[in-house]
């Protein structure tokens, strides 16, 4: 696992195609914003554990789905 600090409106890359920004820090909470290409899923962790099958599989894939 890779820990990194950032700052407000601070970005990450993962590839040429992901940047995760620090939108926001508040009351103990990080608010990020994601750009990514319309066909990665991205799901919170509970969400995405729920679409597993018992194998760890993600189960049904949505084009462009972007979780709050």
């Amino acid at each position: 696992m890779l820990i990194l600090a950032r700052d407000l409106n601070q970005t990450i890359y993962i590839g040429d195609d992901i940047k995760v920004t620090v939108m926001r820090v508040s009351y103990g909470r990080v608010y990020l914003g994601i750009d990514a290409p319309d066909d990665i899923t991205i799901l919170r962790e509970e969400l995405y554990l729920k679409a597993c099958d018992p194998q760890g599989q993600l189960t049904s894939k949505k084009t462009g789905n972007v979780e709050e």
